[in-house]
Order: structure tokens, then sequence, then C-alpha cells
């Protein structure tokens, strides 16, 4: 098994701080939108997060694959196998955000995952879009997507460096949020504006106007 963690994820203006850069847990941070577990009171907890927005695809939707609960104002994601899966809220769409601030963390990773020596298995992995224009993923059975940064994490990777993966070479790369040195969950920083540089500044990607969030 391995269980993946979320507790909450801030959107707001940016303050300056590097990508990966971690905040103190006494730092309340402000913002347009904060997503968080806290309203959860018992039952079906993927019911629950569909009233939220929150939309299951592919192996998300097999709850022998993917557990679900809710312990604490804490949604814990327990694979029980080799998946893949996608938990996506497409009803959010905001302007002018800086930074995300995201608390989280995995209890056991993957054997071997890593975008270093091209293991693309990564425990968890939050997506960030930009805009709605779709480019190619690079493979005709897989769809398009818009750009977009995931961001991962893992136990060794090189901080603030764009990976590609195996597709979406064309509008896509992975950064991991690094975490606090001897823990596994733990809050992580980073810079919106920092991925959109990110993305501009890869080989084939478009203009810093077409990345508005």
């Amino acid at each position: 098994m391995i269980p993946v963690i979320f507790t909450t994820v801030h959107f707001g203006p940016g303050n300056g701080r590097d990508i990966g850069e971690t905040v103190g847990a006494a730092e309340s941070p402000t913002g347009p939108l904060t997503i968080d577990f806290s309203g959860y009171t018992g039952g079906s907890v993927e019911k629950w997060l569909v009233t939220r927005g929150f939309k299951f695809e592919k192996d998300a939707k097999n709850r022998t694959l993917l557990g679900l609960s809710i312990t604490n104002q804490t949604l814990e994601l327990t694979a029980n196998g080799h998946l893949t899966g996608f938990i996506f809220n497409d009803s959010i769409n905001l302007d002018n955000v800086g930074r995300v601030r995201i608390n989280w963390g995995v209890r056991r990773y993957p054997q071997e995952a890593s975008y270093e020596n091209k293991v693309n298995n990564e425990a968890l992995m939050l997506y960030i879009f930009f805009g709605k224009e779709k480019v190619s993923s690079g493979h005709v059975l897989i769809p398009n997507s818009p750009y977009f940064i995931g961001l991962f994490l893992c136990q060794d990777e090189q901080i603030n460096f764009p990976y590609k993966g195996r597709y979406f070479h064309a509008g896509g790369r992975f950064v991991w949020a690094s975490p606090i040195q001897g823990r596994r969950s733990f809050p992580s920083s980073t810079s919106i504006e920092h991925l959109r540089a990110t993305l501009v500044s890869s080989r084939r990607l478009v203009s810093p106007g077409l990345l508005s969030a």
C-alpha cells in the first residue's frame, strides 16, 4: 500500500520566495481560495468530494485500487496496487494567482521512483493548468491538454528543475516540491510566477502572454 495525505491547498498572491521553499506551520497565508476537507461529517468520501466539484477518472474510480478516507480534516489516498488515477476539479478558475501552498505528504514512496532515472512513478502529484488552449500530448491515443506544471513529491530529485515526462513535451513540465528534511508530511510553498517562467524558458513552449492562470 502507498498512502498519501492532503490537508489544505492555498492559492494566493506571490511573496517573493523561491519555488519549493517551505513555509513554517505558524504562517497563515491569505488568498482568493483555500481547498480543505473540513466540511466532511461522514459517509462516502467519494460522494462528498463530488459535491465539492471533484471528478474521478481512470483508476481513481476503483475503490478496490484506491482507498479514500478523511480523518481530522485530512484526506488520505491509499493505493492498494499499481494504478494511474486522476481526481480533477475543473470548476476552479483563478486569476492573478502568485503562489500555491500545499499541506501534503507521502507515508511511503514507490520503490526506485525517480525522474532523474526515467522511472516516472510518483506517489502523488498536483497539476496546475494555465489557460484553456490545448496543446499536443505527443501521442495519438492520449488526449491533448492545456499547458501545465505537475508538482510532485519524492525522496531525492533536483529542486526547481523542469523534468519532462513521457508525453506532453510541448506543454508540460514536472517539478519536485522538496520536503523538509526528515519529514514525510509538510507544507510546501511554490511560486506560480516561477512556474510560468519555467514553462516559457523550456524549449518549444509558448510566450508568457498565453500562460495566464
